[in-house]
């Protein structure tokens, strides 16, 4: 069986996540010294809402080595998918490349080279591929191609957080 991990620079939908079966390994978000894990100990409204309500942006720390051999040890019995949000964007990559060579597990990572929907997206394509029965080397193959073709662009309500985070 293939297990499809990604981290929660995703940002998927609760519903898309249950849909699937997906498992996130969750960042850290950092708001007035207090830490939460993403999308464990704070949800989306309550973190906007911080975000709204608070003078200091929130810092974000990448997923830990120690998280990754958690995660892979849970799932070391089925071939594992991790999915990572981009590696020039996070060291969350990193950590997972360095948990890898320390479980016994059949792990792939692919890097998405994409933030929030645009690695989200390939995470749900990852997720339909397994269900038409393709093989993770087929799964990657297509991802590569999906990834490299795909342009992702986004707007802003308001410029007073992208100043904010400089």
């Amino acid at each position: 069986m293939i297990k499809i991990l990604c981290d929660s620079i995703t940002d998927l939908p609760i519903e898309i996540i249950e849909k699937h079966n997906v498992d996130i390994v969750p960042l850290t978000v950092i708001f007035n010294e207090k830490e939460y894990l993403n999308k464990v100990d704070i949800t989306n409204k309550e973190f906007y809402k911080m975000l709204r309500e608070s003078e200091t942006m929130p810092k974000t720390s990448q997923a830990t080595y120690a998280q990754f051999v958690e995660f892979f040890e849970k799932y070391k019995d089925d071939e594992i998918l991790y999915l990572a949000g981009s590696s020039a964007a996070s060291g969350t990559y990193q950590s997972a490349i360095l948990a890898k060579g320390d479980v016994d597990a059949n792990i792939t990572i692919f890097d998405t080279l994409n933030l929030s929907l645009g690695s989200g997206l390939l995470v749900i394509k990852a997720c339909e591929m397994v269900e038409q029965g393709l093989s993770v080397d087929e799964i990657v193959k297509n991802l590569e191609t999906l990834r490299n073709d795909a342009l992702v662009t986004f707007s802003v309500d308001t410029l007073e957080y992208l100043k904010k985070g400089g």
